[in-house]
């Protein structure tokens, strides 16, 4: 993310411990994408590196 030079956060769970994997449809395997707001509300599940680049620029008001 530094090399990338992205101006957001990421966060990675592991272990899964909040089950967070299984509450958004990645049963026990992980490897999704989930874009969560500041309010804790999902944006979005998509893997696709464009439209989730275009929700966090619109989030954080990036042009």
């Amino acid at each position: 993310m530094r090399h990338d030079g992205y101006p957001w956060e990421s966060l990675l769970e592991l272990k899964d411990e909040n089950q967070v994997w299984f509450k958004n449809g990645a049963g026990d395997g992980g490897g999704k994408m989930i874009l969560v707001d500041r309010d804790g509300t999902v944006l979005s599940i998509s893997d696709n590196a464009k439209e989730l680049e275009s929700l966090i620029r619109k989030a954080l008001n990036i042009d």
